[in-house]
């Protein structure tokens, strides 16, 4: 029964990325202080209402990425500080994460289909406990191919928690063969424990059947 409200919180902060890029790999280093794109919800029990905010937060991430075997590989490593978690009495705690993530990307059986793989592993440090999950590891990714003269185009995405039960599937069948126009039909899946995107979504499965054109 809470009020929401908004509080954009003036100018977006600032980042400088250094990149190399050539044989044998790519190389990046990204510094900055920004706002958190996604709203963390402030409670005021008293007022009755959520604020959205938008905190600074400081973050320094390294990544690569190197083509090897007939396949491309990624990798990245952040850490951030400031990061907005929910202590056990609603209060904002201010955590430091630290997030890898590897990737990998290939071909298999020729150019018609496409595979992506990536496996991540979050630990947030906080002086108390908190509502959120603290360690998360978890491997999601895309498998997409076409048949039928390339007129029609398969693909699932996924999501599976590793450290806790966690999943997410999205297939979705489309038809390609009237230019420049698609047709689709998608579903999405939820489910997982408290705490974890599956579980927040656990009731909300969706079937979706669209069109989309380019003009």
């Amino acid at each position: 029964n809470a009020e929401v409200r908004q509080d954009d919180g003036g100018y977006g902060g600032a980042a400088v990325r250094l990149t190399r890029t050539g044989e044998p790999f790519d190389l990046g280093v990204t510094l900055g202080r920004t706002r958190q794109s996604l709203p963390y919800y402030v409670a005021d029990f008293r007022a009755a209402t959520l604020t959205a905010v938008h905190p600074f937060v400081s973050f320094a991430a390294v990544d690569g990425e190197v083509v090897w075997a007939g396949a491309t590989w990624r990798t990245e490593l952040a850490l951030s500080r400031g990061v907005p978690m929910t202590s056990n009495m609603a209060s904002r705690v201010d955590a430091t994460v630290m997030e890898w993530v590897g990737a990998v990307e290939f071909f298999p059986g020729g150019k018609s289909t496409r595979v992506n793989l990536q496996l991540q592993a979050r630990r947030a440090k906080t002086d108390e406990p908190v509502l959120e999950l603290r360690r998360y590891v978890g491997l999601n990714g895309e498998i997409e191919t076409t048949f039928a003269q390339a007129g029609w185009k398969l693909g699932l995405q996924f999501a599976s928690g590793l450290s806790v039960h966690d999943l997410y599937l999205g297939p979705k069948l489309t038809y390609t063969g009237w230019e420049p126009h698609e047709v689709y039909l998608a579903v999405h899946q939820f489910k997982g424990n408290e705490r974890t995107l599956g579980g927040f979504y656990a009731d909300h499965d969706l079937v979706a059947l669209g069109w989309k054109t380019r003009f």
